[in-house]
């Protein structure tokens, strides 16, 4: 009696205000869940010994010959984890002056002393992480835009959606632009609303992370334009012209 009476409606009152972050952290743990166990059964994809042993030798040798038709930032991060495992880089001559990064990344893979499941897991994990927080924001802004509710079921849709599933576990640069180019875009989305510095600083900044991830993600400027001309802002014509260069 004295918990039906006392405790249960403060239970049920708790429950009712705070349940966005327990049902949010479910739904995060569920996805990492489920990119990490399908990833320990698959082997690599073509591309991503090339984009592995290309961040490492940007680690390790300070040289980015490596695949150039991309910027480096992706593989850069993918490749943290293994300055604390500290695999062989493939020293060979051959493969290194024209800048073979299949080859070298098929090496680096495969006649290495560390397994290659623990190198793929290792660059993949980066990777999952970056998918979870691009899930934490997309809750966090809808939840501040429209509501709980609103931000459970989007995120929901994003932790189930197989294509954001199947590409958040791979060493690639598709999900960090994602990230960094949905960031961009909300940033400028709060300048837009209320025009300050730090919007306006914290926007260049994550411009850059965008476009040191991959070359597409030049598409934010016309975006930029694009939300200016679809929103009533406060931000007057003149200040928008001066605030896209600045970012």
């Amino acid at each position: 009696k004295l918990f039906h009476f006392n405790m249960q409606p403060k239970i049920l009152s708790f429950f009712k205000e705070h349940w966005f972050w327990p049902a949010t952290a479910i739904l995060l743990v569920l996805m990492a869940s489920v990119q990490v166990t399908s990833s320990l059964q698959e082997n690599q994809t073509c591309d991503e010994g090339a984009h592995l042993v290309s961040g490492y030798s940007f680690w390790v040798k300070g040289d980015y010959r490596l695949s150039p038709e991309h910027p480096p930032l992706a593989r850069l991060l993918a490749a943290l984890p293994l300055l604390a495992l500290r695999p062989a880089f493939p020293e060979i001559p051959e493969l290194w002056n024209r800048a073979d990064a299949c080859l070298l990344g098929r090496e680096f893979f495969y006649r290495n002393h560390i397994a290659p499941e623990t190198l793929l897991l290792a660059g993949r994990s980066i990777i999952i992480a970056m998918t979870v927080a691009l899930g934490l924001l997309l809750a966090l802004w809808m939840r501040k835009e429209f509501s709980s509710a609103a931000a459970v079921f989007a995120l929901a849709l994003c932790a189930f959606d197989p294509n954001i599933l199947a590409h958040g576990r791979y060493i690639t640069t598709d999900l960090p632009v994602t990230l960094f180019f949905f960031a961009s875009c909300l940033s400028w989305h709060d300048y837009l609303a209320s025009p300050r510095r730090w919007p306006l600083y914290r926007t260049g900044l994550l411009v850059a992370l965008a476009l040191a991830t991959k070359f597409n993600a030049l598409l934010l400027i016309p975006a930029f334009a694009l939300l200016y001309l679809t929103r009533r802002v406060k931000l007057m014509p003149r200040h928008a012209l001066l605030a896209l260069p600045a970012v």
